[in-house]
């Protein structure tokens, strides 16, 4: 059974309190990795002429020998792609400074669900057993205490649990009132019952790790069984043996997690932490080795990239985006920002660039605002809320604050069908939905232009010459940037176009931070196309800031400092 909603619960903890900030607003061109496929030479070729368009240090440029179509299986991306763009970043000095990853023409598109081996299918199905018997063994850790509990207050009810969350809850509570009947303990044998009860439970819920941090040495001659197989004579000589035990297991494990995508290193992974972290950290270690085995739907690459440095986190289903100005702690995050250049052609990609830099050049993007909403109310005829409609709305009331605060001409559509071909002209800006993978040749996009059309298949290629999709026929048509999804994202995987676009006419950010800020979801199916560093409003903005929707004026805010970072491989 997957318990993917705790596991996120320790990541989480887990990477604020040991990662620091690597995001920045007001990227820079020598924070810009570039990324391509030494095996296409268009590839290298566009990467080194964004090198020279944009200022970006040569030393940026980092190939990879990659496949050379728009897919490779999920089983490839580890040894291909994160850690070789982990050495190549931290062996240039790079990993301070790099805030953004640019793939380009010739980077796969997307990964296809991970092809297991014999030995992985046989790991796969081992591990799932084993995280049934860590649950066991932990509900028999916290039923053994709350026994303890009860004999000295059997007022205490203990949470019924009937999942494994429920039953950490438990032995939070069971611990606090373990605590409290410690200091009211009414005899030394009784004070010596409970402090061992509690300790057994750190040492098995924890394990040694837990006891360094929450104990003093002389506490552990309390314990029932000390936590190592040969233990030193006296409490003080154990407690630094198990410090030194857990800081060099610390480094060990560093350097496995660099290495997940190896049968070896993951079973010493679990090794390490049964010896030293305890129960609770090995099922969450069990439980990501599970979810990195088993074969998930297709995923953009760029949309796992930015977990670059993320050595361990879910991989089944969807993570909230933690570079997204809603998300918490967004501030101490590894994530970092991945746009695209990309198109049917590799001549596309050049063409984005010099649209983006003719439009800087004349000032900014002007034009056009089109807007294609489809006329739908939020509440269905029963009453019940109509999510679609939610998200039309937000289009039409797009519409309307551009109408009242800004000076850009807006035509807006509410009937079902999408705007008729060829028939909106002198386009700077797009929204719109639903045509799915049926794309409309209706405008006439001027250099620069950004949109992107909600649907559920957008980006399913850029090369078949057959492939119908929006992003594919507004590249062709001379979009500058454009997003959508690799597959079935879902609605509110796109990024909320009452945040997106009012947040870029601002001219507070360039186009890969305004994106980052408003997107949902990383490890999931969306990718954007386009150049990171292009401000389209930054020399005039279109949209003051107290005119934004309240959430998003606090965003709006000088940059934050960048925390200072680890030594070594980051998630090695």
């Amino acid at each position: 059974m997957k318990h993917p909603k705790l596991l996120q619960r320790f990541i989480t903890i887990l990477l604020a309190i040991m990662l620091p900030s690597a995001f920045a607003f007001a990227l820079e061109p020598d924070e810009v990795a570039l990324i391509c496929n030494s095996r296409v030479p268009a590839s290298v070729e566009l990467a080194k002429f964004y090198a020279q368009a944009r200022g970006v240090p040569i030393r940026n440029i980092i190939e990879l020998a990659l496949p050379e179509g728009e897919q490779m299986g999920a089983e490839r991306f580890d040894a291909d792609v994160v850690i070789p763009l982990r050495k190549a970043i931290f062996d240039r000095g790079l990993r301070v400074k790099i805030k953004c990853l640019l793939t380009f023409y010739g980077v796969p598109l997307k990964l296809t669900p991970r092809a297991n081996t014999p030995d992985e299918q046989k790991e796969l199905a081992d591990l799932q057993l084993e995280a049934q018997q860590i649950e066991q063994r932990i509900t028999k850790a916290v039923t053994t205490l709350d026994a303890v509990i009860v004999r000295y207050d059997p007022k205490y009810q203990p949470e019924s649990a009937l999942d494994i969350v429920r039953m950490l809850r438990r032995a939070e509570a069971a611990m606090a009132r373990g605590q409290q009947l410690l200091r009211e303990a009414p005899s030394a044998a009784a004070k010596s019952e409970i402090q061992s009860a509690l300790l057994n439970n750190i040492a098995q819920l924890g394990g040694p790790a837990a006891l360094v941090r929450s104990t003093r040495p002389a506490m552990l001659s309390s314990l029932t069984t000390a936590p190592t197989s040969q233990p030193a004579p006296n409490p003080e000589e154990l407690w630094d043996k198990l410090n030194d035990q857990v800081k060099a297991a610390t480094v060990e494990a560093q350097q496995l997690l660099g290495h997940r995508d190896e049968i070896k290193s993951r079973q010493r992974l679990r090794e390490l932490s049964a010896e030293n972290f305890g129960l609770v950290d090995l099922l969450r270690i069990v439980q990501t080795q599970v979810d990195y085995l088993t074969p998930e739907g297709i995923i953009a690459l760029d949309s796992e990239l930015p977990l670059l440095w993320y050595s361990a986190y879910t991989h089944a289903g969807m993570m909230s985006n933690p570079l997204h100005y809603r998300a918490q702690d967004r501030d101490k995050s590894q994530a970092l920002m991945v746009m695209r250049l990309d198109g049917p052609q590799s001549g596309t990609a050049r063409d984005i660039v010099l649209a983006c830099k003719l439009a800087e050049s004349r000032g900014g993007l002007s034009g056009r605002f089109a807007i294609d909403s489809r006329g739908l109310t939020q509440r269905k005829a029963n009453g019940a809320v109509d999510t679609y409609g939610v998200y039309d709305v937000k289009l039409r009331e797009l519409s309307i604050l551009l109408q009242r605060k800004t000076s850009i001409p807006v035509i807006i559509d509410t009937s079902p069908d999408v705007f008729k071909a060829q028939s909106v002209k002198d386009v700077a800006l797009y929204c719109g939905w639903y045509s799915v993978r049926n794309y409309v040749p209706a405008f006439t996009f001027n250099p620069g232009a950004i949109g992107f059309h909600i649907a559920s298949y957008e980006m399913v290629s850029l090369r078949n010459e057959q492939e119908k999709g929006w992003v594919r026929g507004m590249l062709n048509d001379g979009i500058a940037s454009t997003l959508g999804p690799v597959d079935e994202p879902y609605l509110d995987a796109f990024p909320d176009p009452m945040e997106f676009f009012p947040l870029l006419l601002t001219g507070k950010y360039c186009l890969a931070e305004t994106y980052w800020l408003t997107l949902p979801t990383v490890s999931w199916k969306m990718s954007i196309i386009g150049d990171p560093l292009y401000a389209p409003f930054k020399a005039k903005p279109a949209l003051k800031v107290e005119d934004l929707p309240a959430p998003l004026q606090k965003v709006v805010a000088p940059p934050s400092s960048e925390g200072q970072h680890l030594p070594g491989y980051p998630g090695f």
